[in-house]
């Protein structure tokens, strides 16, 4: 299993629903453990009608066989473009990146990683 940090943003693997799914690890795994808790930061699905994009945190468990790897910007671009689709996009992104930047976990880099690519695709 590759090793990824604490506060690194990874993606879920895509074969189960095709979903981007952003994630972060919480705590260091106990050695030998096969998952790990993570929050989940954002998820763009499609249920058929268009794309649903999902920008909340949300804790869970995940086993290590369902990472699919570090995120790139490419994943994070997708999800702020599919956000900027949707109604209320520029305040939906706004409340997001206060979130990440809350947030005691995440890393600084992929904190300043996100914001500036929801800068890169909101100025006018």
């Amino acid at each position: 299993m590759e090793q990824y940090k604490v506060g690194e943003i990874l993606v879920r693997d895509k074969s189960e629903n095709n979903a981007l799914t952003l994630l972060f690890i919480d705590t260091e795994p106990e050695q030998g453990n096969l998952g790990a808790y993570y929050t989940q930061i954002a998820h763009v699905e499609d249920f058929g009608d268009g794309m649903e994009v999902y920008l909340e945190f949300e804790a869970g468990s995940i086993p290590f066989k369902f990472i699919g790897g570090r995120a790139t910007d490419e994943d994070i671009k997708n999800v702020v473009e599919e956000t900027l689709k949707s109604d209320n996009a520029k305040e939906k992104l706004n409340q997001w990146k206060e979130k990440i930047e809350a947030d005691k976990i995440l890393l600084e880099v992929e904190k300043n990683r996100i914001k500036n690519i929801i800068k890169e695709h909101t100025q006018q």
